[in-house]
């Protein structure tokens, strides 16, 4: 079994860690409470970055690297 969700997800929904670790289990197929099986549980920790840009700036970005 095994759930992820991106770095920002539990920051954007506003989860606490206890929330966020049980709708991890649950994303993974486990329908108890994390609790239950804490002791066996294997988290990683991943971090990212959002990076924004108009869709005119990213069909520039996408032509000027075409034209390498």
């Amino acid at each position: 079994m095994g759930g992820t969700f991106l770095p920002e997800v539990a920051k954007d929904q506003e989860w606490d860690q206890h929330t966020t670790l049980n709708y991890l289990v649950r994303k993974a197929g486990f329908n108890g409470k994390w609790e239950s099986i804490k002791d066996t549980l294997k988290v990683t920790r991943y971090q990212s970055i959002k990076i924004f840009m108009t869709y005119q700036e990213y069909m520039d970005l996408k032509n000027s690297k075409m034209n390498l």
